[in-house]
Order: C-alpha cells, then sequence, then structure tokens
C-alpha cells in the first residue's frame, strides 16, 4: 500500500508528549467514520521508521484486543459466519459488484484483500472467527470471492496452501452470495474468472479428501456447464492429470453458449 508513505515524514513520535501523539494517532487510525485498510497500512508503515515508534503503535494499537476495540468503535468490520447467516441477515438482494460498488470503501477486511495485503492480512486475522475466508462480508459476499474478484494472488495462496476446515467441501459448493440470481459456487467463481492456480489447487483438495466414487459423481453433479466451459479455457497439465485419475470428461451440451 501506497498510504503507508504519507505517515513517514512524521518521524520519531517517541519525541512527543503522549498526549500529543495519541492525538496523532488516533486521527491516522479513525480520521474517516471507519478504519480503512489505507489507515492500518500507514500504520505498520509508521511502526518501522524506527524502534520507539513500533514499541507505542504496537501497545497502542496493535494488540489483538486493542484492535478488536478499534473495529467495534469505528464499526470497521461485520462479517457473517457463513451463508446461512449471510442470508438470514441480508435477504436475497442482488449486487452488481463482488468488490462493491465502484468508489465504495468496502469494510476493512475487504479492503485489504483487495489490496492483497499479506501484512495487514495476517495482522487482523486474531480479531476474525477462525477461517476468515470463508466468512461473508457485510456486502454478503464470501471473502473468498472477494479476493477472486480482486486477483488477490498472495491472499489466495496462502488461503489454498492453509489446513481446510471440516465444513471447506461444503463452502466450495455452495453459493458466494444469497442473491437468488447467483447459481455459480465459490469453485465455481475462481473457474469463471480463470483462476487456474486457485481452482487446481482446491480441485486437488477435494481429490484428496473424497473416496474416489464420490468424487466423480460430486464433479459431473456440481460443475455447471458455464464453469466446464470455463475450465476449458485455462486447462493446464495438472488439472487434466487430475481430471484424467478421477475418470472424469469435461463435455458440454450441446446448446452451450459461451460469449
Amino acid at each position: 500500500m501506497d498510504s503507508g508513505k504519507s505517515l513517514s515524514h512524521l518521524g520519531d513520535l517517541g519525541r512527543l508528549p503522549n498526549e500529543l501523539l495519541w492525538q496523532i494517532l488516533d486521527h491516522v487510525v479513525m480520521d474517516t467514520p471507519r478504519l480503512t485498510h489505507a489507515g492500518m497500512c500507514g500504520l505498520y508503515s509508521l511502526m518501522k521508521t524506527n524502534q520507539a515508534n513500533g514499541k507505542l503503535i504496537q501497545d497502542g494499537y496493535m494488540t489483538d484486543e486493542r484492535k478488536r476495540h478499534v473495529l467495534v468503535e469505528t464499526n470497521s468490520l461485520r462479517c457473517y459466519a457463513d451463508l446461512d447467516d449471510a442470508t438470514d441477515a441480508l435477504g436475497q438482494s442482488e449486487p452488481e459488484y463482488v468488490g462493491g460498488e465502484p468508489g465504495e470503501e468496502p469494510d476493512l477486511f475487504t479492503g485489504i484483500i483487495k489490496d492483497d495485503c499479506l501484512e495487514c492480512f495476517s495482522g487482523i486475522l486474531g480479531c476474525l472467527p477462525e477461517f476468515p475466508m470463508m466468512c461473508h462480508n457485510e456486502k454478503g459476499w464470501s471473502f473468498f470471492a472477494a479476493a477472486i474478484e480482486a486477483r488477490a494472488t498472495k491472499i489466495l495462496r496462502q488461503f489454498v496452501t492453509s489446513e481446510f476446515p471440516a465444513h471447506a467441501r461444503e463452502f466450495l459448493f455452495c453459493k458466494p452470495h444469497p442473491g437468488s440470481r447467483w447459481t455459480l459456487s465459490n469453485l465455481g467463481l475462481a473457474a469463471a474468472f480463470k483462476d487456474a492456480g486457485t481452482f487446481t489447487a482446491l480441485f486437488q483438495y477435494l481429490q484428496n479428501t473424497m473416496d474416489p466414487t464420490t468424487f466423480k459423481m460430486t464433479i459431473e453433479s456440481k460443475l455447471t456447464d458455464n464453469v466446464k466451459g470455463a475450465i476449458l479455457q485455462f486447462m493446464t497439465p495438472a488439472l487434466q492429470n487430475m481430471l484424467d485419475q478421477g475418470g472424469i470428461v469435461i463435455e458440454l451440451h450441446q446448446g452451450f453458449y459461451h460469449g
């Protein structure tokens, strides 16, 4: 993030009186109605200017307890545990954009994901539910879907190489948003955006955690023609090998059209 560069001129805040110091930091963190990724990233940047700054900011803002307090105070992050929770809260609204309306400031975690910032991503995990990428943001989108839309390669790479929970298979075949017109699954969205690396890693996870018969039946029944058409556009040798091992042949129905 470039936002932190604007804070480097503040130099050694450790020389300032404590009262003035906290006024400056509070302004950095809360100069908008919500804590944004730019504000959080700026604090991390400022922490690196010298040891004194780092300790002051770490103790004052970067403990998990303090971060949770700031998130509540600024209403900067609201997330839903799963699709059902998001549906109960939001109904079946039909947003046009996965990452939020153009020009709209997203919630903190979605903003971090959109900017593919691993430092802030790791820094906020202690304030979030377990397996947060499988949760949904305040607009109803899964955080995984936000990462796919933003092509957040570093965060997605960390996600697909992590240990998945027991409900991961269910999540991958769930819709990324409760809207009634959304038929793509989270896995299908990765295919639609032609993210070969993420899709292949998730496909490998499914193959490794299901018996061959169940895997074949599940993949053949869950992949829509639109998803199959997308897969054919980014087919890799590794993915083709997995399909061959599973005895899965991707064939499109005669009426399929991909514009």
